[in-house]
């Protein structure tokens, strides 16, 4: 979903979000959002043992998708996210230099797609491995390399599976298809960014902004489009097959496929067929325990799904114990599955405590049951297990699985302070409410627990996203209020006027679709700024310093801000009377969203 949102209802409940991924049952009875992103959400992905991704406009082409937002209601205490920008890497790679942006500038601004290579054609170093991103505007596909690291996941430039010297290739999706190749849909147009809006200062000439905000232009093309399909050569030679509800025997042999595509093919078509007469046949495979070279026995993972959706986890008595029995299985990607449809009864819980999932030796598997345990009912036995789990030195290494220790524990509170305070008869906590917690590692400072501890005998960090600075005089404060105009790249208001050293109070709001921040610089020092922060959409900590460099010349700045958030900026206004810009640090905005702060006497 993407910045345009929905608004509305869904099965007799009112909605209302944007910029994220969302799911829901076939016939809506159950419908959520799982995350926020920070943009237009544009490419969906999974990997072949169900972990999820996304990829959205404006420098974020790879985003994990590891906690949904449900897990993280009522949790207070320390800012918490449950997607996670992981692009290791700025730059596309168009082969030629007819590349046309606005802003992203030589980066990936309009990435679409995020899927995997889930087929076994190519060789092996791509088998659930590659994730394919689309940049229209580089008219190319790159190739995201997709890391395991701890719970969570690390991406790195595998450069261009497709590229093209024609301007008008725009690929905007590119996925396995039945043969195992990778086909590519090319939306094939020459103008592919729609927005903001060309005027004469930007861009030449005035052009009129059109339907959905999208400015008019005579060579938009809305009637050509092409299918590319990329073999490698030393595939084998592809066997079509074909598959029908009417045989179920050849459903089950396809579960065990190769191709991904033809397995979710296949499951889809079992749980369709709506028969609970495979059942047996399903067992079986789920009994089967080898474990291939990437850890995982495919015929076995998508059977368990395929007993799920024929309903049978609950009613069925050996359903139930199949899948507690699968808790245990070689595979990895077997033991998350079972736990994502455990039931969460009391003796869900016991199953998944006996089988000692806390402590698997995948973190996948680790984090998967983390969750379970974010949505049963509060029990001291889990808390005191959490408790001992929050003091290992690998958990607290690992951003996901800290996380998720700290959200379980809010669940199942009484637990984990009860024992953390048969520990600690008279604790004195290390935590510091401090920025630092609000980075990759929220523990750094002090152990979970501790940090627990403080938040849960009421004490709070400070708002997040706030930015103060004390202010001692009795002065009146000046207030100024700024936005984003939505679609045009550019503050509602160009300058504003306040008394050298005096105190004023900036309240910015972005109704924007896209993240944008204010940032106030010394007379004259726009430009190398601006530069500056164009070089930190490189730098793998330039999202989490809010694209703000490091430099003298920059006097004040908020955080980079979301859509539909506000937050308020307290500075005293500089001595000397002079012109001081503020721009937007975001990558390449500052070229068009810029104005001027006037001290005067």
């Amino acid at each position: 979903m993407g910045y345009s949102g929905f608004e509305g209802g869904i099965s007799g409940k009112p909605y209302k979000f944007g910029q994220g991924v969302y799911r829901f049952s076939p016939d809506l009875s159950d419908f959520e959002v799982v995350t926020n992103t920070s943009n237009n959400t544009w490419g969906l992905g999974f990997t072949e043992d169900n972990d999820i991704f996304a990829s959205t406009a404006n420098n974020t082409h790879s985003v994990f998708v590891g906690i949904p937002n449900a897990d993280l209601d009522g949790v207070k205490g320390i800012p918490l996210k449950g997607s996670e920008k992981i692009d290791g890497h700025y730059a596309m790679h168009p082969i030629t230099s007819h590349v046309r942006q606005v802003d992203v500038f030589g980066g990936f601004t309009a990435a679409s797609g995020h899927h995997f290579y889930t087929a076994r054609d190519y060789p092996s170093s791509y088998w659930d491995q590659v994730a394919f991103v689309c940049e229209p505007t580089g008219h190319l596909v790159h190739m995201a390399k997709i890391a395991k690291e701890g719970a969570g996941y690390t991406e790195s430039d595998g450069w261009n599976l497709f590229a093209s010297a024609d301007e008008w290739v725009s690929p905007v999706a590119a996925r396995v298809g039945p043969d195992g190749a990778v086909w590519v849909l090319d939306w094939y147009n020459f103008i592919v960014q729609h927005n903001p809006t060309p005027t004469e200062d930007r861009g030449g000439y005035n052009a009129e902004t059109g339907e959905g905000n999208a400015y008019v232009n005579p060579l938009r093309d809305k009637s050509r489009g092409r299918v590319w399909r990329v073999v490698w050569k030393g595939a084998k030679e592809y066997e079509p097959i074909a598959l029908s509800k009417d045989n179920p025997d050849a459903l089950i042999r396809a579960l065990s496929n190769d191709n991904m595509f033809w397995r979710m093919t296949a499951q889809r078509l079992l749980v369709e067929r709506n028969n609970n007469d495979i059942l047996n046949e399903l067992y079986d495979l789920v009994d089967e325990k080898e474990v291939d070279s990437l850890g995982l026995n495919v015929g076995a993972l998508h059977a368990l799904w395929t007993i799920q959706g024929l309903g049978a986890i609950g009613s069925d008595e050996k359903a139930t114990k199949i899948v507690r029995g699968a808790l245990e299985h070689p595979s990895y990607a077997v033991r998350k599955g079972a736990v994502a449809m455990l039931p969460n009864t009391e003796s869900g819980v016991d199953a998944l405590l006996k089988a000692d999932l806390l402590h698997d030796k995948n973190p996948t598997v680790q984090l998967a049951a983390l969750l379970y345990f974010t949505e049963s009912n509060s029990s001291q036995q889990v808390g005191e297990a959490l408790y001992e789990l929050s003091k290992e030195q690998s958990i607290v290494n690992d951003p996901w699985l800290s996380k998720a220790v700290y959200i379980a524990s809010s669940k199942h509170d009484y637990g984990f302070i009860t024992a953390y305070k048969a520990e600690n008869p008279s604790p004195r906590s290390t935590y510091k409410k401090t920025d630092a917690n609000a980075q990759n590692n929220l523990f750094q400072d002090a152990s979970i627990a501790e940090v627990f501890a403080a938040n849960y005998k009421g004490e709070r960090p400070a708002e997040e996203g706030r930015s103060e600075t004390s202010i001692t005089t009795a002065k009146e404060t000046t207030i100024i209020r700024i936005k984003t105009v939505q679609n045009e790249m550019k503050y509602d208001i160009s300058e504003f006027v306040v008394k050298a050293g005096q105190p004023v109070e900036i309240i910015f709001e972005n109704p924007d679709f896209m993240q944008h921040n204010l940032v106030i610089t010394k007379p004259g020092a726009k430009e190398k700024v601006g530069l500056a922060a164009d070089k930190l959409a490189s730098d793998p900590n330039g999202e989490a310093l809010n694209y703000v460099p490091d430099m003298e010349e920059i006097l004040f700045s908020s955080p980079l801000l979301d859509p539909e958030k506000t937050v308020s900026i307290k500075f005293t206004a500089p001595k000397n009377p002079d012109i001081y810009p503020f721009i937007c640090t975001f990558p390449g905005h500052w070229r068009l969203m810029q104005g001027q702060m006037k001290v005067i006497k």
